[in-house]
């Protein structure tokens, strides 16, 4: 956790604010620190009644409202190594199984970490990442991108699409995803200037991916545990925000909507792109965003919703542009996903709605 990103971005207690409250937090301790970034430690509800503690794990604050119900749902992304001879790792992946939850994080990680520090495949035609998406999208803005302000990145996984709108925005950026497994990659490259995976050939067989990449020298960048539809942060401290592939992966769509734009400043922009490739054990059927029937309004279709929830007086953003955005996922050696995601840019009113 970089201190200029605390201060900037002054993060409050997610589990007061669930209350009505916003309590800031405070660094109470401090166990490891390299170039400004504190490694280990921990931050405080400043709270008296609260004083809830939010650890800091190899850089990336954990500022979740319940730490003990996602530890207890999440352990392995807490305990997940790559310090292990690669013979080791593979041993205890064998051991595991496929269809384990160690799969299931393994094949995430290796999904994602490629998407960012990719191309799989050097001779396919540029473009078709979540990074290239971002910049898509703000190339359809009408104006210049504000002259100074914040930008967050949600749902940022190993950090590729904050680095892209890093690119972008001319000030501090915050990458926040609730998956810490992919958060500590992302945080290590950003450090060091190395990305160090695990990336799939096939069925259960892996390869230690470590290979250089740009090192966020300027120290542009942070990234923070938290959830996308709590950010622990101020009303309207964000000038700029992204959301990439993220829509149809949280339990209630159009309050993803609702906290982006209550995190926005007035005038703030909103990039955001889905395949709306909806998910049960993600979002519950009832939310997906047309329904999930041709017998409905809308014949099942989720992009005239979408549109209809994109106005000032419902969740709080007006659209601006939309594109088609081609998303490449790779599988494993032999296999890969194509998508075609569905990308908005929208803003936050200058003015707030009448009524």
């Amino acid at each position: 956790m970089r201190r200029a990103h605390l201060e900037a971005f002054a993060p409050v207690c997610p589990a007061c604010a669930a209350r009505g409250a916003a309590p800031p937090l405070r660094l109470a301790a401090v166990w490891a620190e390299a170039d400004g970034h504190v490694l280990q430690g921990a931050l405080h509800c400043t709270d008296p009644a609260c004083l809830r503690e939010y650890p800091i794990v190899d850089g990336v604050p954990v500022i979740v409202a319940d730490l003990r119900a996602h530890l207890g749902h999440n352990p392995l992304q807490f305990l997940m190594r790559d310090d292990l001879a690669p013979e080791l790792m593979s041993m205890l992946g064998d051991a595991a199984g496929p269809g384990s939850a160690l799969d299931a994080l393994r094949q995430r990680i290796s999904h994602y970490a490629v998407d960012a520090y990719g191309p799989f495949d050097p001779a396919a035609p540029a473009g078709g990442s979540s990074a290239a998406a971002v910049g898509a999208l703000l190339d359809l803005r009408p104006g210049p991108l504000p002259a100074d302000g914040l930008a967050v990145d949600l749902g940022c996984a190993v950090g590729g699409t904050t680095r892209a709108l890093a690119a972008r925005a001319p000030g501090l950026v915050l990458g926040v995803d609730l998956d810490l497994s992919m958060l500590r990659i992302g945080a290590r490259a950003l450090q060091t200037g190395r990305a160090r995976y695990l990336r799939r050939r096939v069925g259960l067989v892996y390869d230690l991916v470590d290979h250089e990449v740009p090192a966020d020298s300027e120290g542009k960048i942070d990234l923070w545990m938290a959830d996308a539809l709590a950010l622990p942060l101020p009303p309207g401290r964000a000038a700029l925000i992204s959301a990439m592939q993220l829509l149809d992966c949280v339990p209630d769509p159009p309050a993803l909507l609702a906290a982006i734009a209550q995190a926005l400043a007035p005038g703030g922009l909103a990039a955001l792109a889905t395949p709306f490739d909806w998910s049960a054990a993600a979002t519950p059927m009832e939310r997906w965003l047309g329904g999930h029937s041709q017998r409905g309004p809308t014949g099942g279709l989720p992009e005239p919703v979408l549109r209809w929830l994109l106005h000032p007086e419902r969740a709080g953003l007006e659209g601006l542009a939309e594109a088609e955005l081609d998303w490449r996922v790779r599988v494993h050696d032999r296999s890969e996903l194509r998508y075609r995601s569905f990308g908005v840019l929208a803003r936050r009113p200058a003015a707030e709605p009448a009524g």
